[in-house]
C-alpha cells in the first residue's frame, strides 16, 4: 500500500548523495546519524543536509530533499559543535539537493538480542518508507560507533 506524501514536508534526519543515490539517514536523537554521515563524507560521499531535511514531491512524483538555507553546509556534532562541511572537505563535498532513493533508519544496537541467527546479534530488515522508496533498518551505537 502506497501512502500519499505531502507536497512539502520537513523530516528530521541527514541527507547524503552516495553512489548516485540520495540516502536519507533517520533515527532517534543521539543514535549517531551525524557521526555516520561525517564518516561517509570523509570517504568521498556528498553532503546535502544534517538534522533537518526539506522535502518536496516533484511534478514527476519523485521526492526531492535539500537543506534549509540557514543550515546549508553545516553539521552539528556532539562534543565538537557546529562544523562547516564545505570549508573542511571542499566544495566538491557538497550537493544542494537530491532525489531521495533510500532511507536508512538507525536503531539502538542491543548486545543481548542475539537470537536472530546473526553473528553480531542483529538482522537487517528492508521495507518501504511511506511507500515511496526502499528503507533499511540498521543497528547503531550512540555516538556513531558500529557493532563489532
Amino acid at each position: 500500500m502506497r501512502m500519499a506524501l505531502p507536497r512539502q514536508a520537513v523530516i528530521s534526519g541527514g541527507l547524503l548523495h552516495m553512489y548516485g543515490l540520495g540516502v536519507l539517514i533517520v533515527g532517534d536523537s543521539g543514535i549517531g546519524k551525524s557521526e555516520s554521515a561525517l564518516e561517509l563524507i570523509a570517504r568521498g560521499h556528498r553532503f546535502i543536509s544534517d538534522d533537518v531535511v526539506h522535502v518536496r514531491t516533484s511534478a514527476g512524483g519523485r521526492v526531492i530533499g535539500k537543506a534549509p538555507s540557514l543550515s546549508r553546509y553545516f553539521m552539528e556534532l556532539r562534543g565538537l559543535g557546529i562544523i562547516n562541511i564545505r570549508e573542511i572537505f571542499g566544495p566538491k563535498s557538497i550537493r544542494l539537493q537530491s532525489p531521495i532513493d533510500l532511507v536508512i533508519r538507525l536503531k539502538k544496537w542491543h548486545r543481548k538480542r542475539s537470537s536472530t541467527g546473526s553473528a553480531s546479534g542483529f538482522r537487517r530488515t528492508t521495507s518501504s518508507w511511506r511507500g515511496a522508496f526502499p528503507s533499511s533498518t540498521s543497528p547503531s551505537r550512540p555516538a556513531g560507533t558500529s557493532p563489532p
